[in-house]
């Protein structure tokens, strides 16, 4: 009996953009339960990552689950950066408080789950390496909060799409500090092009008197030119990771111990450093760069930076677009224009998933005059509603990708350009479905050419992780054997008794997924043997649209819905 043309174009196109099937998420060797959380999404793990040939560890990068902070810290390039410097990672998934409020407890939930990595990983320096709180938005007060209560401890902070520090009266700013500052603690903070960078508005008059009112605070400001809210690029992910080993550069003057803090060297920005001139689009800057000592522009107009040579990257990277027109990107599926919204997010996708992988495709284009719909639009084209815009001339170059949420990235499809996504939970979200958030963000970005700008817009997808399908599965996982280090890969063989096509992640442990086969990736030297590695299958089933999909086909339970399955975990372990 045949298969209708559209699954086999889909398998087909998989194979076409993919080559071979990919490895769906970075490596989180450890993570343990994270006690007196406070996330109201289910209980929160903290996961940590340690570069695979650290012998020790200098310093330690923490973020929680907003949203922005894991596509920035699972890059490849960033962990690259990071393994230079010895640095490893923090993740907590729920986020145990994005606020840091330190009169609920915040700083005993902190100390609490990283002395547990620090006995589960054998890296007891965890206890006292130098730290990189970073948050994005919502989280953007995080690393000013964690900063003013352990100011000791702390390298530097990372506000993106942030905030400056002292806004108490932004509700994601609340003073928690009891009277703290975060005085002589280098921050950085990153705003897009499209969310205010450049305006001369009241919110910058406001970070102007708190500058005034607190001298010693030392924050550098990244114009990212041509960028938005809701996701990095890979030039701002670069240029976090260079912020951070330029604050090792010059703080970390005696590493920690496994029983003594690191010595870190106070910054003073008043009398030493690098002064910008505040960036407005399309004008050059009004006073050069100079010295702190040097410099002849308004000072409580321009912000601070470690050096000369991350005031000339900083000058470029706002520069970069110079009189350049903006243009306006949109989302399509099915092969037409999805509507933009007046919300936060902008533009609300459909998850329809082509085949039992879960399989989904999107692509892009561009508008042609300036809707309604949306003030941001007005102000992003600099154009009446109406109005026709252009576009660059390569839209080809648009690439849509992850944010956050329960789903990876497959391919790109340069005959058709569409690119094909996959549901896929994965670890952060919980073990049971129903504690995953469901929301998917995507970002699709367009680089510009010679006469347009770069071009940025986000979407959600509301993505049901468990469905209510007629026929009921189950899944069964075989135990999984415990391994020596020199094991390489395993096959994993869990089976669903509605024969459909299981899929994994990896919750913990130094392993990556490849498919069905599970890749071990290298135990860090100073690692605790033995060290656990958890595997997760799961199951989705098939809801009553995809079931009509394969209705006439050979495929099991052709026609019929099948409720997702619970997910079933395996645990082994690796023996020195």
């Amino acid at each position: 009996m045949k298969k209708p043309a559209h699954y086999f174009f889909s398998l087909l196109l998989c194979l076409m953009i993919c080559g071979h099937e990919a490895a769906y998420s970075q490596s989180w060797q450890w993570s343990v339960p994270v006690e007196g959380g406070i996330s109201k999404k289910g209980p929160s793990r903290a996961f940590l990552w340690i570069p695979p040939e650290c012998k020790k560890l200098r310093g330690l990068v923490l973020a929680q689950n907003n949203m922005e902070e894991l596509s920035i810290i699972e890059n490849k390039s960033f962990r690259d950066s990071m393994s230079t410097i010895g640095f490893g990672i923090v993740w907590v998934s729920p986020a145990f408080d994005i606020l840091f409020n330190v009169p609920n407890g915040a700083g005993k939930v902190f100390t609490r789950f990283i002395a547990d990595l620090a006995e589960r990983s054998g890296y007891r320096e965890l206890n006292f390496v130098p730290m990189v709180p970073m948050g994005h938005s919502a989280s953007a007060n995080f690393p000013y909060s964690f900063s003013a209560w352990f100011p000791e401890r702390t390298l530097c902070g990372i506000s993106v799409s942030g905030m400056y520090p002292y806004d108490f009266e932004n509700i994601f700013g609340l003073d928690t500090w009891e009277g703290r500052t975060v005085d002589n603690i280098p921050s950085l903070m990153t705003v897009g092009e499209y969310e205010g960078a450049s305006s001369p508005n009241a919110n910058f008059n406001k970070i102007f008197n708190r500058m005034e009112a607190h001298p010693h605070t030392a924050v550098t400001v990244l114009p990212c030119a041509g960028e938005y809210h809701f996701a990095t690029s890979q030039k701002k992910t670069d240029f976090i990771a260079y912020y951070i080993k330029t604050a090792a550069h010059y703080r970390l003057i005696k590493d920690a111990t496994e029983k003594s803090l690191a010595t870190l060297k106070p910054i003073d920005p008043v009398n030493t450093g690098w002064l910008i001139d505040r960036w407005e689009k399309d004008k050059m800057p009004r006073y050069p760069s100079n010295t702190v000592a040097a410099y002849t522009g308004i000072r409580k107009e321009s912000f601070w930076c470690f050096d000369q040579e991350m005031a000339k990257r900083i000058e470029e990277y706002q520069g970069a677009y110079y009189k350049k027109i903006p243009c306006l990107l949109a989302y399509n599926q099915n092969g037409m224009q999805v509507p933009q919204t007046n919300n936060h997010v902008q533009v609300t996708l459909k998850f329809i998933p082509l085949n039992d992988s879960l399989d989904f495709e999107l692509s892009s284009s561009f508008l042609d005059t300036v809707p309604a719909v949306s003030g941001r639009l007005r102000g992003w084209a600099g154009q009446p509603v109406g109005a026709k815009i252009g576009r660059p001339s390569n839209p080809e170059l648009a690439v849509i990708d992850k944010t956050i949420g329960p789903f990876v990235k497959l391919g790109y499809s340069k005959a058709t350009g569409i690119t094909t996504f996959r549901m896929m939970l994965e670890p952060g979200l919980g073990t049971v479905p129903t504690n995953y958030k469901h929301t998917a963000i995507f970002s699709v970005a367009h680089p510009g050419d010679e006469r347009y700008k770069p071009s940025v817009l986000q979407a959600d997808m509301d993505i049901p992780v468990v469905n209510n399908g007629k026929n009921i599965q189950t899944i069964n996982f075989p135990k999984i054997p415990d391994i020596k280090p020199n094991v390489k890969e395993i096959t994993l063989n869990a089976i669903s008794d509605m024969g459909l096509p299981v899929q994994y992640y990896v919750l913990e442990g130094p392993a990556v997924l490849q498919g069905n086969r599970l890749k071990l990736t290298k135990v860090p030297p100073k690692a605790r043997y033995p060290v656990k590695v958890t595997v997760v299958a799961w199951q989705w089933g098939r809801n009553e649209e995809l079931a009509a999909r394969t209705a006439g086909t050979d495929l099991p339970l052709a026609g019929q819905s099948v409720k997702t399955a619970l997910p079933v975990e395996q645990t082994f372990y690796i023996y020195k």
